[in-house]
């Protein structure tokens, strides 16, 4: 609901905060006293264009802020399009500010943050419906209409069904699109596919091949420096001049002397032979992991090899190394689906047809609903147009097939309206302007029920040119739809003004400076005068009076 409306020197308002309450607010007021003024300043926190005559005369910039309370369902929807935006909504107050200078450019908010023009204009979607001045809100849209004659005939489930069905046919036609665009590539490129595929299926690379050749070669020639090492080891040990030869040559001068040897050095020719059976074994160790290292080198140049032929496979066809696999399976698929492409589009055209058949059938059940309903519609309507002063006119909802599928069916929905007998059906928003076309639209919300309801309504001159009677059951009309809706209503009419909740009545004043507007909120003896004067005119009479009492009863 819309909680208050701030205004700052804008047009004739010099400072004015207006509270709202829920249900029905009716602002009345003599002809020029600024009524529409309040209309205009909600207009522009949704988005309306800004003029610096906007500005009151006198001031620098006009500022006007809207603060709004919003229900579950509204609040869900909102963040999405903040989402969109880039922006949070965080709580369900929503404070809209618009600021209008003398000179340059208008600035907007929402929640002190800088939005655009087009944003706040987004927003109104949401938030309010106004009716009146050659508006009808959003009934002027035919997306509009054809999901308020779904909400009226209760046919959301097949809809949905609809809806399902219309999915699954646009993604087979989508596939099918993507894979003739793939095919056509394919097609091009056959001898060039084939050659590639052929090379592939040669060399066959395994998944992560590379990357392992790749560390067990690192791994190779890093065990170079330790086989220079074990050589030249070996060297020492059995070398010419090494640890073997010189035990040996030890071995031979101990020996030669015999039973002279002393008796401390009786072991030694038992050391030197223990030794030299361990230099032997360490030269055999080393002489054995040699042979194996270079068993292991002999593998190295076949690793060095493939890893060479799979990095050049890549390069040449500039694809990474390491996806060369993955590549293959991709050249298979293509290979594939260009042998079986006549099969493939069979029967992709077969699972298409299949699907557009099981749409049509849900979108003629559909338009079948839609015309029953339409014609409940229409007839309530009728009813509700006699009531309020409206029987020469006449409201049809019109059907034309669309060619092409869509997901809300084959039906293009046009509500037509004539508002006088004898004249032609036209669209709704061109059939009529002001009080005929607002109590058209009024009609027209009653029939439909409180489902597709902007939580604002605004009317301007819904009784226009009507009384007695007829202007009392646009007031009984207006109270009911307040139930689901809060309505905000400038009216000129006693008996419509009397069914309000709150009652805000619009003054101009010459202050002897300059011409200003005020709004006042009615107590209920203030309401009974301003009914009375709106009975009976300037002079307010006491008969007047009593009537007023009358009708607020």
């Amino acid at each position: 609901m819309l909680a208050a409306l701030h205004i700052s020197n804008f047009v004739l308002i010099e400072k004015q905060d207006i509270r709202f309450s829920e249900g029905l607010n009716v602002f009345s007021g003599e002809t020029g006293a600024g009524k529409s003024i309040l209309l205009d300043a909600l207009g522009l926190c949704l988005g309306a264009k800004a003029e610096p005559k906007m500005v009151k005369v006198g001031a620098e910039q006009a500022v006007v802020s809207a603060e709004f309370v919003l229900n579950k369902d509204v609040f869900s929807s909102l963040r999405l399009v903040f989402e969109e935006a880039g922006l949070m909504l965080e709580d369900d107050v929503l404070i809209i500010r618009r600021v209008v200078p003398t000179s340059g450019r208008s600035r907007a908010f929402v929640n002190d943050e800088p939005v655009s023009h087009k944003f706040l204009a987004q927003l109104q979607d949401y938030l309010v419906d106004i009716h009146g001045q050659g508006a009808v809100g959003q009934l002027a849209r035919r997306a509009f209409q054809r999901d308020a004659l779904d909400v009226f005939g209760q046919l959301l489930e097949q809809k949905e069904q609809l809806q399902i069905a219309y999915d699954q046919w646009r993604h087979l036609c989508d596939d099918r699109q993507r894979f003739m665009i793939d095919l056509e590539a394919l097609v091009g490129q056959r001898d060039q596919l084939y050659a590639e595929y052929e090379e592939f299926d040669q060399m066959l690379p395994l998944a992560g091949e590379e990357e392992q050749l790749a560390e067990q070669r690192q791994t190779s020639q890093k065990r170079k420096k330790m086989v220079d090492d074990l050589v030249s080891l070996l060297a020492l040990l059995n070398g010419d001049h090494g640890a073997e030869a010189q035990l040996i040559e030890a071995f031979r001068r101990v020996g030669r002397w015999g039973e002279d040897i002393p008796d401390s050095l009786t072991s030694l020719e038992e050391w030197l032979d223990k030794s030299l059976e361990l230099v032997r074994e360490a030269a055999g160790q080393i002489e054995d992991v040699l042979v194996e290292i270079d068993a292991d080198d002999r593998t190295l140049s076949q690793v060095e090899d493939r890893l060479f032929e799979l990095r050049d496979l890549a390069r040449k066809y500039r694809v990474p190394a390491s996806q060369l696999h993955e590549h293959h399976n991709v050249l298979r698929q293509r290979v594939h689906q260009l042998e079986n492409m006549t099969e493939q589009l069979r029967v992709m055209d077969e699972e298409i047809q299949q699907a557009l058949e099981g749409y049509r059938k849900l979108a003629k059940a559909l338009s079948q609903q839609r015309k029953y309903h339409a014609q409940i519609l229409q007839e309530a309507i009728h009813k509700e147009l006699e009531a309020i002063k409206l029987g020469g006119a006449r409201f049809e909802v019109g059907f034309a097939e669309r060619e092409a599928p869509s997901a809300a069916g084959s039906d293009d929905i046009t509500f037509m309206a004539a508002m006088n007998r004898g004249q032609d059906l036209a669209v709704l928003h061109e059939a009529a302007s002001g009080g005929e076309q607002s109590r058209f639209v009024l009609a027209l919300r009653v029939a439909l029920g409180h489902q597709r309801q902007v939580g604002v309504q605004i009317f301007d001159e819904v009784d226009q040119g009507i009384g007695g009677a007829a202007a009392d059951a646009v007031g009984e009309r207006l109270r009911s739809l307040s139930k689901h809706a809060q309505v905000l209503l400038v009216t000129h009419s006693p008996q419509v003004a009397a069914k309000g909740d709150r009652h805000f009545l619009v003054e101009k004043k010459d202050n002897g400076i300059d011409t200003v507007s005020q709004i006042f909120v009615l107590d209920h003896e203030q309401r009974i005068e301003e009914i009375a004067r709106m009975l009976s005119g300037d002079r307010v009479t006491t008969e007047a009076r009593k009537a007023a009492a009358r009708l607020l009863l």
